[in-house]
């Protein structure tokens, strides 16, 4: 079994580098694991764990959804967090409303469907994850940090194709992330 999923990933990270390294060092004193910047992405559809034998007809449904798409610009502004306020758990980029990164998200999964992959219960948020909450030492002071990063400009990138990635879960790391495949835009 292989743990995938499909993402956007990024070539321009300075801004989001640069708001990382802030949120850091003001954080500091907490526990967060923080998002490697070289493993940025923004995950379009995770599949989780997945048979070999269903990576072929996956890669073929994404190479269909490719070919109906052509290049666009992604924009993320501001910082967020999922959970809430009393027990905020994942610190993440807002990435701005656009019909085609809802498209291709609609587009694969309806597609995956016919291979037995379920549809997402939980509405999807295009975002990009920043760092994963362990523990706040103090959580006024966090919900002041997340608050003063509330608009700063963190990506604005041409996507021209998106990729499917396999994630490597690593004991007391990081997960290894290797791509399987590569899927540009033809339309």
């Amino acid at each position: 079994m292989k743990r995938l999923f499909f993402a956007f990933t990024f070539k321009n990270t300075k801004n989001i580098e640069l708001v990382l390294q802030q949120l850091q060092i003001q954080l500091e004193l907490d526990k967060i694991v923080w998002t490697n910047p070289q493993k940025l992405h923004l995950t379009i559809k995770y599949l989780g764990d997945t048979k070999a034998e269903n990576v072929l007809q996956i890669i073929k449904i994404a190479e269909s959804t490719a070919n109906k798409f052509s290049g666009f610009v992604l924009e993320a502004n501001g910082i967020k967090i999922f959970g809430s306020s009393y027990n905020p758990k994942i610190i993440w980029g807002n990435v701005l409303p656009n019909k085609n990164i809802n498209k291709i998200h609609e587009n694969i999964e309806d597609e995956l469907i016919n291979l037995g992959f379920l549809i997402d219960r939980q509405n999807f948020v295009p975002h990009i994850t920043l760092g994963r909450i362990k523990k706040l030492t103090n959580k006024t002071f966090f919900e002041k940090v997340i608050q003063s990063f509330d608009s700063p400009p963190l990506l604005s990138e041409q996507i021209m194709g998106f990729s499917l990635i396999e994630s490597i879960p690593q004991k007391n790391k990081p997960p290894i992330y290797k791509t399987i495949a590569n899927f540009n835009f033809t339309k």
